[in-house]
């Protein structure tokens, strides 16, 4: 099963959202479906993360706020040349209304246009890749 609510910081300084397809589904239920969809089309457990809730929301902390200074301070720089800021608002605040979020490795164009239909088939929405200089709004 897909790991859920865990420190995605603990593996590097500043988590990165690259190379990665995120969505938000209305409920818990459907996050788990699609995972369990993504699981049975071929993705490793281990490349799938659902964050839930407001410990959902804390630990995936897209400000960094509870991940020390040097992450906020390189948040804070990427958000001066990028749009993400907008988008990781966006994400933190669904979280805290209640509804999850699904981040998922993609290294390649299949598993990045297979992982989409599959989150779509699965009632997602918000559905971005994000890309190393790019992220692209998919559904």
């Amino acid at each position: 099963m897909a790991r859920v609510n865990s420190d995605p910081h603990l593996e590097h300084l500043t988590f990165s959202f690259t190379n990665r397809l995120t969505a938000i589904f209305g409920t818990i239920e459907q996050a788990q479906q699609a995972a369990l969809a993504l699981g049975e089309a071929g993705f490793a457990d281990e490349a799938i993360d659902l964050f839930f809730g407001e410990e959902g929301a804390n630990v995936l902390d897209l400000a960094e706020k509870h991940h020390g200074v040097v992450g906020r301070l390189v948040r804070a720089l990427e958000y001066l040349v990028t749009d993400d800021a907008l988008v990781h608002s966006h994400h933190d605040r669904a979280l805290r209304e209640g509804h999850a979020f699904l981040a998922m490795t993609a290294t390649t164009d299949q598993e990045k246009k297979l992982g989409g239909q599959l989150l779509r088939q699965a009632g997602a929405h918000d559905i971005h890749f994000w890309g190393t200089w790019i992220t692209e709004q998919l559904g």
